[in-house]
């Protein structure tokens, strides 16, 4: 019984460190003299820079054919 109350307290752990984390960075600002990432910056369809913004697909390397 101990050791599943180690392991779940370690889970909570891990898991509120990562979105403590997350949320910190979602609301950390982008430094001055520093430009956004637009479409160009990686190649991930999934990339959070497109939830952000609006992007014309036809300006985006990564259109959808």
């Amino acid at each position: 019984m101990n050791s599943f109350l180690l392991i779940l307290s370690i889970l909570v752990v891990v898991i509120g460190m990562y979105l403590g984390i997350s949320l910190l960075n979602k609301n950390t600002p982008v430094p001055k003299g520093t430009n956004k990432a637009g479409c160009d910056a990686c190649n991930s369809p999934h990339c959070s820079v497109r939830d952000d913004e609006v992007i014309d697909p036809l300006d985006c390397e990564l259109t959808q054919t």
